[in-house]
C-alpha cells in the first residue's frame, strides 16, 4: 500500500513539474483554432448568435485546460489514497498503526484545505495559457470558473481569499463572447448559490444560507436572462422554484410561495426539461456519466463536472412540498397543489435522469385529507385518491422486493419507495421504470377523482 501511494504521489509531482515547463502544457500557438467542425471555424467574430452547439466555432476547451483538469484529478487521487490509508491504519488492532493512522489523518485534513481547495499555480497557469491561446473561446473561461468556484487563494499558511468572485468574472467574460449560451447563466446561478464542492469533499462556510439570501435579487435577474435564452426548458422554472423553497424563511411572507407556484405553472406547461453541464461536457447530455478518478487514467474524466451538476436537491423538493402544503386549503387551492403533484412527476423526466420523487405524492394530500369534515364530499374524494396511491405504492414495493432491490420486510409500501428514492441507487436510470409509470397512472386516476388536469403524455408507453 505504501509503495502504491509513493508511486502515485511521485507521478503526480512529476506531472505538476512537467506541466509547469514550457513544453509540458502542449500550449497551442496564439490564435490557433480548436474546433470540432472546421467548416465553422471562420464564423465572423461579430456574429453573436450561433444556431446549434455543434455549429459553434468551439465545442471543446483548449488542450492546456484539459491538462489542468487532469492535474486537478491527480491531486484528488493522491489525497484520497492517503485518506483511505489513514482510515485503514486507524482501524488496526496495533496501537502503533493506530497512532500512525491518526497522524496521517490529521495531515490529510490539512491537505484537503490546501491541496484540494487551495489554488495551484501550475494548474492556474494552464487555464490562463488556454485562454491566451484562444481568447475568443468562451468555454475556456467557463471551465476555469468551475475550478475557481470552490477554491481559496492563500497569501500565507493561514490567510486566504475565496476565488468565487474570480469565477463570476470568468463567466461574465464567457457571456460577453456568447451572450446567447444558456448554460453560462446557469453556471453563474450555481456559483452564487451552491456549496463549495470538489470531488467528494465539501467546504462549508458559516452563515452560508444567509449570504445566499442577500443575493436573491441578483439570482432572480440571472434566472430572467436564462429563461429568455432557453424558454422551453422546464428545468429553468423548477430550478428557480426549488431555489426559492430552499432559502425561504417565514420573514419572507407569502410572496415567495406565490412565486414558486407561478414557476411551477410555467414549468408544468413545458413538456421537456434538460440539466445544464459546464464545459467541456456538452451543454445537454442524454445520459449522465458516473466517472471516478483512477490511477491508470490518461486524461481528465471531468469527475466534478458530472458529480456536482445534473442533480436535484431532495431537501429543496421536500421543502417546496411542505411550503405549498402548509399554506394551501382544499378545495380552494387544489389547482396549486395539483401543480406540485405534477412537478414531482416531471422532475423524473428531466434529462439526463437523476431521481424520482414518487414517495412525496402522499405528502401533497395527507394534510388536506386530515383537514376535511369526514362526512364531506371532499374527504371522500381525497380518501379515494389516497387509496389508489397506496395501491400503486404496494405494487411498486412488491416489484422492488421481487427484484431484491429492497430486502427489509419492515419497510413496505411508501416506506419502501422512500428508501429506494433516497438511496445511492436513486441516480440509476433503471429506477425510472419502477417509479414513473405508476406515478403517472396515479396522477391520471387522481385527476379524474379530484377534478385536476395533468398534462401527461397521451401515450402511456411514454409515461
Amino acid at each position: 500500500m505504501m509503495y502504491r501511494y509513493i508511486s502515485t504521489l511521485f507521478a503526480a509531482l512529476c506531472l505538476l513539474f512537467l506541466a509547469a515547463c514550457p513544453s509540458g502544457g502542449q500550449k497551442a500557438a496564439k490564435g490557433d483554432e480548436y474546433t470540432f467542425d472546421t467548416a465553422n471555424a471562420n464564423v465572423p467574430k461579430e456574429t453573436k448568435i450561433y444556431p446549434h452547439y455543434l455549429d459553434r466555432p468551439y465545442t471543446d476547451i483548449h488542450e492546456d485546460a484539459q491538462q489542468a483538469w487532469f492535474l486537478v484529478e491527480t491531486s484528488y487521487l493522491v489525497v484520497k489514497d492517503k485518506y483511505d490509508r489513514a482510515q485503514k491504519l486507524k482501524e488496526s488492532s496495533d496501537p502503533a498503526e493506530q497512532a500512525e493512522g491518526q497522524k496521517l489523518y490529521e495531515e490529510v485534513v490539512g491537505e484537503v484545505q490546501t491541496v484540494i481547495f487551495g489554488t495551484n499555480a501550475t494548474v492556474e497557469q494552464l487555464f490562463k495559457s488556454a485562454i491566451e491561446a484562444q481568447p475568443d473561446n468562451p468555454l475556456n473561461y467557463a471551465t476555469y470558473a468551475v475550478y475557481l468556484k470552490p477554491r481559496k487563494r492563500y497569501s500565507d499558511a493561514t490567510q486566504y481569499v475565496d476565488t468565487e468572485t474570480e469565477a463570476i468574472d470568468m463567466l461574465d467574460k464567457a457571456i460577453e463572447i456568447w451572450p446567447d449560451e444558456p448554460r453560462f447563466y446557469y453556471m453563474k446561478i450555481y456559483t452564487l448559490t451552491e456549496p463549495h464542492q470538489a470531488h467528494e469533499w465539501i467546504r462549508s462556510q458559516g452563515m452560508e444560507m444567509d449570504a445566499i439570501r442577500t443575493r436573491l435579487k441578483e439570482v432572480s435577474d440571472i434566472y430572467d436572462e436564462l429563461e429568455k435564452r432557453d424558454p422551453d426548458n422546464n428545468f429553468v422554472n423548477y430550478s428557480r422554484a426549488l431555489f426559492l423553497a430552499k432559502i425561504y424563511v417565514p420573514d419572507f411572507g407569502d410572496e415567495p410561495i406565490r412565486e414558486i407556484i407561478r414557476e411551477l405553472r410555467k414549468g408544468n406547461a413545458k413538456p421537456q426539461g434538460r440539466f445544464y453541464y459546464p464545459p467541456p461536457v456538452p451543454p445537454y447530455a442524454h445520459d449522465a456519466m458516473y466517472p471516478r478518478v483512477y490511477a491508470a487514467q490518461e486524461g481528465a474524466v471531468y469527475v466534478d463536472h458530472w458529480l456536482h451538476w445534473g442533480n436535484l436537491d431532495p431537501f429543496a423538493v421536500n421543502q417546496l412540498v411542505r411550503l405549498v402544503d402548509g399554506t394551501s386549503t382544499w378545495p380552494q387551492d387544489k389547482e396549486d397543489i395539483g401543480e406540485v403533484m405534477y412537478m414531482l412527476y416531471a422532475l423524473g423526466r428531466i434529462e439526463p435522469f437523476d431521481r424520482t420523487f414518487f414517495n412525496l405524492q402522499l405528502k401533497c394530500l395527507h394534510k388536506q385529507q386530515e383537514a376535511q369534515n369526514p362526512a364531506s364530499k371532499e374527504a371522500s374524494e381525497l380518501a379515494a385518491a389516497t387509496r389508489f396511491l397506496n395501491e400503486q405504492y404496494l405494487d411498486v414495493s412488491n416489484k422492488l422486493y421481487r427484484d431484491k432491490l429492497i430486502t427489509d420486510e419492515t419497510r413496505f409500501g411508501v416506506l419502501a419507495i422512500e428508501d429506494m428514492e433516497n438511496s445511492t441507487l436513486a441516480g440509476k436510470k433503471y429506477m425510472y421504470k419502477y417509479m414513473q409509470g405508476p406515478q403517472a397512472a396515479y396522477l391520471k386516476r387522481a385527476g379524474e377523482i379530484l377534478g385536476l388536469d395533468f398534462p401527461l403524455p397521451e401515450d402511456p408507453e411514454k409515461w
